[in-house]
Parts: C-alpha cells; structure tokens; sequence
C-alpha cells in the first residue's frame, strides 16, 4: 500500500529477496549454517541417546542450566523459553500443539 500510493519506494515482494549478500558469499553461509544446525542437533540427539547428559555441568560453557528442558531432546529454560510459558510439561505440550495447528492453519491459508 506504502509503494503503491507513492510515500515509500518499496520493492516488489517477490523482488524483496533478491538481493544479494554483500557482507559474506553463499559458500560461507552455507557452512556456518551447516556447522551451527550440526552442533545443535548433536546435542538435541545425544539428549535423546542419554537423558539429562547435556545439563551436566561442563557440557556446554556453563549455560546448561539456562537450556535445561521438561523432556530430553527439547532445551528449554530462560534462555529459550524466556516468558515462561512452558513451566510444566502438560502446558508445554499444549503450547506444541497449539504451534502445529497454527503453522498449519498458515499453510492452508497462504
């Protein structure tokens, strides 16, 4: 509405991700991608391997504590769970209901 009226000149929006990384090339955020996700999941899976490893202290530079979650395989905590809507587990698997439905309710609509 902004571009169509005149008061910003804003791209087209399927233009708007056309433009092209200055500050790194795709090779690069690819792999940093590829690293960060890889070291993530690991965790996450070795969480489900062995419950409860990657809160020990020492595991991860001292902020277990601030990812420690209510089921292995699922962080949680201040760090990511930082309005407190997920303290007990019955509310935590709602709020994972609630997500699926209205990711899928964004799928049918778009």
């Amino acid at each position: 509405l902004l571009r169509v009226t005149g008061i910003r000149e804003l791209p087209v929006w399927y233009e708007a991700g056309a433009v092209e990384f200055k500050f790194a090339s795709t090779r690069t955020l690819f792999i940093v991608q590829l690293l960060l996700m890889g070291f993530a999941e690991t965790k996450r899976y070795m969480d489900y391997i062995s419950p409860g490893s990657q809160t020990k202290e020492g595991s991860f530079f001292g902020l277990e504590a601030a990812l420690e979650g209510l089921e292995p395989g699922y962080p949680g905590g201040p760090l990511l769970n930082p309005l407190g809507l997920a303290k007990d587990i019955r509310n935590a698997r709602e709020w994972k209901l609630k997500e699926i439905k209205n990711g899928l309710i964004c799928l049918v609509l778009c």
